[in-house]
């Protein structure tokens, strides 16, 4: 089965490096060319450790470090929310996606920013979403502390 995770781990490297160095070909002076590559470095990264970790024996040298690889991995997901405020910054108003689906969560996460765009302006939702984020991140920073040696 490691064989099979490493196999597919080389499939995605080879494609993403190849559209990065494509796109880095096409516009060597622009910035998306280089976070493209970044983004795939380092995911690559953190994926190949997992995979290591996932199936290292388990006498060898003491605890697993899976969980720091995984929180290391989900780390860029934290600025998802710190996006969508700088959305908002940019229209000046919360605007809410009609064509999400209309889950629980999504009505209630709409009717709360809503909310604070209504309490405090287009301000309320980007402080919200900038909370979040520092939550997260300090959150899975915390977690990546545990499992560092």
């Amino acid at each position: 089965m490691k064989k099979f995770f490493l196999a597919l781990w080389w499939w995605f490297v080879l494609i993403m490096g190849s559209l990065a160095a494509y796109m880095l070909y096409r516009k060597p002076f622009s910035l998306t060319p280089y976070l493209v590559l970044a983004g795939t470095a380092f995911f690559a990264l953190c994926t190949f450790k997992l995979i290591q970790e996932g199936y290292r024996p388990w006498g060898l040298l003491g605890e697993s470090r899976t969980g720091f690889w995984l929180s290391l991995l989900l780390l860029p997901l934290t600025l998802l929310p710190l996006l969508s405020a700088y959305e908002v910054w940019q229209q000046g108003i919360y605007i809410a996606d009609e064509s999400r689906s209309h889950r629980l969560f999504n009505v209630l996460l709409t009717w709360g920013l809503e909310l604070l765009q209504k309490l405090f302006g287009h301000w309320g939702p980007i402080v919200a979403m900038v909370l979040t984020t520092l939550c997260m991140s300090s959150i899975l920073l915390s977690v990546m502390g545990t499992y560092r040696r």
